[in-house]
């Protein structure tokens, strides 16, 4: 799997919505922050070239400007937690995407999927009680899964053999 960054997944409108209600529920959030992140699984390493080419197909929205910055990084705390499509699943997005990425001649792409990274500043750490609540916030369960950092999204390309 190979993950490529990209643009911000939420308008400042949006982010500051967001963190309202983040904060409304959750103590100790300061700041959120959320980029897309593309997800590719391919048949073998892609060529700068290749690399080039996935990266204009996939360069859209809002540039994405890091804004969650620890002010005093011994007493702040970032927080990454990974929305991602489920597991088992192929969303819409990934079926358009890998189809243009295929017209494009990139045939060593298997697949493409889309998440969202979220970076939270906070300045206590969450209990895990809390931390089920910030998930449950951020996704939506019956389409979407949640991990813990964009290695984890590895599993969205697993495949099983049926019995």
């Amino acid at each position: 799997m190979q993950v490529m960054f990209g643009a911000s997944a939420l308008s400042l409108f949006n982010n500051s919505k967001l963190l309202k209600v983040l904060q409304s529920k959750i103590s100790g959030i300061d700041a959120i922050d959320a980029r897309y992140v593309h997800l590719l699984d391919t048949t073998q390493a892609l060529t700068e070239d290749q690399i080039k080419i996935v990266g204009s197909l996939l360069s859209y929205g809002t540039a994405y400007s890091h804004s969650v910055i620890a002010a005093d990084p011994a007493v702040d705390i970032t927080l990454e937690r990974v929305v991602t499509p489920r597991p088992g699943t192929i969303s819409p997005w990934s079926s358009k995407a890998t189809d243009i990425i295929h017209n494009c001649g990139l045939t060593s792409v298997k697949r493409v999927e889309r998440a969202i990274q979220f970076k939270i500043s906070l300045t206590t750490a969450l209990s895990s009680t809390q931390l089920l609540q910030l998930d449950s916030l951020l996704h939506d369960r019956m389409t979407q899964a949640m991990m813990a950092d964009t290695a984890g999204a590895a599993i969205l390309f697993k495949t099983a053999q049926p019995k």
